[in-house]
């Protein structure tokens, strides 16, 4: 075990070791205080909570709790982490956009839940070279003006619309003006199908390198800890998956 606490891993794209180090006392007792507080504050608005199937709940070992729908990104993690810390006395380490964990209030709520950055490409969109259309008969492909696809793009990199309307990876790079992508954009939105058809400006992101995120994660529950996902990403109004 001592040797596995060693043990390095790479980062292929930063070239930086990761060592795990378990979490100090002090966070350990932060996490219990905020969540101690979070919870009481939050049985003045709900009746009751009450979990299903908690007994199922292994009490030793790692464990990867799977939460969805995911109505909100404040109450959902302390009503898992409470019954969690209720069931089997674990604290749940959540996975989170490195980008959440640098704002004041979520950042701070992130930190006290010792969770887990992830570096997501749509963070790092940057305006790019030229417009781009749809082909008409092939809505994955895509046509470049004034573009620069086979310089500065890669497969699995990632297009992105102006105004959040939508991101797809890349495929395939053709030419400077031509690649194709891996699925079509959704066009339920009217200004989706405008813009893609009569000529648009766009971002552009680079396939990110995961490596060192994964290696963090097996690390973690490697030495009994709990992940807490939210496969569904953002928050939403849905009751259906």
């Amino acid at each position: 075990k001592e040797a596995s606490e060693k043990e390095a891993a790479i980062n292929h794209e930063e070239g930086e070791p990761y060592y795990y180090e378990e979490a100090p006392l002090y966070r350990k007792i932060i996490y219990d205080m905020f969540l101690w507080l979070l919870t009481n504050i939050f049985d003045c608005f709900f009746r009751e909570i009450r979990t299903r199937g908690g007994y199922k709940v292994p009490t030793q070992g790692p464990i990867i709790f799977v939460a969805a729908p995911h109505a909100n990104q404040f109450v959902d993690p302390v009503i898992l982490m409470g019954q969690v810390k209720r069931a089997v006395n674990k604290r749940v380490s959540f996975l989170v956009a490195e980008k959440s964990l640098k704002r004041k209030a979520i950042g701070t709520f992130a930190r006290c839940a010792m969770s887990i950055g992830v570096v997501r490409a749509q963070d790092n969109l940057k305006p790019a070279k030229g417009k781009i259309t749809i082909d008409p008969e092939n809505r994955r492909r895509l046509i470049g003006h004034g573009t620069n696809f086979k310089q500065a793009f890669a497969p699995r990199g990632l297009i992105g619309l102006p105004k959040s309307l939508g991101n797809v990876e890349i495929d395939s790079i053709i030419s400077d003006t031509e690649l194709v992508l891996r699925k079509e954009f959704k066009m339920n939105k009217p200004e989706v199908k405008n813009m893609l058809k009569k000529g648009t400006s766009f971002k552009y992101a680079h396939k990110v390198n995961q490596s060192r995120v994964y290696h963090r994660v097996f690390e973690h529950l490697a030495h009994d800890q709990c992940i807490g996902i939210f496969p569904e990403g953002g928050s939403h109004d849905r009751t259906d998956l």
